[in-house]
């Protein structure tokens, strides 16, 4: 469940709900959650980001649809173009005059976007475990790595909130590599509130438009990042978007899965201040 206290700044299409994180000096990191249909909460479950605060702060929203942003319902729409405004938005409301941006997952995807549309306003790029520019380039790992787990069958098409979350739950645990953290993270999970029709409207979106062409030319620096046992967006995937955009930096994470900021977060810290930091 929320507990941060958050602000909100509207667009004429959606509410958008953030929170910053740490007041230091240096160009504002804004964090890009993945999904479609998950608040920014998991981003929580390390607590790392105060360790940016002495040089700059560290801003977290949710996507309308999540969270305590604006909701999406049957009758309602939504489109990458909206989110992107709102973060454009809460640049503004803020009194940044840019963003460093991280967009983990489906994050990585509208982090792409952002930078797309408003290239003057990143100062640097994170694309971690990134779906990437062109959609129907990702690769998922699971079947290869998990098919024990896969061999029990999914609940997505049953529409039941036990089974929705009974297959959430699964797909965090696959997409975890150490045991011990895998353990640590389920037992703290009691619900994660899945919002389908967001899901379902974005990825629609992004599926009809190929970003891979502006992320070819992307003026500002970039550090595409993975986890070496990622089975939710193949490394190879993050590899490929790496290649896809020239100039841009490269790492792995040698005991993470999509989660290397919650598995190796003394390493994670120290591969994005480094890229922050310009070392």
């Amino acid at each position: 469940a929320q507990s941060e206290p958050m602000d909100h700044v509207s667009t004429g299409d959606h509410t958008f709900a953030y929170h910053v994180v740490g007041d230091g000096t240096g160009t504002p990191l804004l964090m890009i959650n993945g999904g479609p249909g998950v608040d920014h909460q998991y981003f929580h479950l390390s607590n790392i980001w105060s360790d940016f605060s002495p040089s700059r702060s560290v801003v977290f929203f949710d996507q309308p649809g999540t969270g305590q942003s604006s909701a999406v319902g049957p009758e309602d729409t939504l489109s990458v173009a909206m989110v992107v405004e709102g973060m454009e938005a809460i640049r503004k409301e803020i009194g940044a005059e840019r963003f460093a941006v991280l967009g983990h997952s489906w994050g990585g995807y509208l982090a792409a976007a952002y930078a797309a549309q408003h290239p003057d306003r990143v100062e640097r790029l994170i694309l971690l475990a990134p779906i990437p520019p062109r959609v129907s380039d990702m690769e998922v790992n699971f079947a290869p790595l998990w098919p024990d787990s896969l061999a029990r069958g999914s609940g997505w098409r049953v529409g039941t909130p036990e089974h929705l979350q009974q297959d959430i739950r699964r797909h965090i645990a696959m997409s975890l590599y150490s045991p011990a953290v895998r353990e640590s993270v389920m037992s703290s999970i009691v619900e994660i509130p899945y919002n389908t029709r967001q899901n379902r409207l974005l990825y629609a979106d992004a599926r009809a438009n190929d970003l891979s062409e502006a992320a070819a030319a992307f003026p500002m620096p970039v550090l595409v990042a993975t986890g070496r046992w990622d089975a939710n967006v193949a490394a190879r995937g993050s590899w490929n978007v790496h290649q896809m955009i020239p100039g841009s930096q490269f790492a792995v994470w040698e005991a993470s899965g999509h989660y290397p900021m919650v598995e190796e977060p003394e390493a994670f810290l120290r591969v994005v201040e480094g890229f922050l930091s310009n070392e």
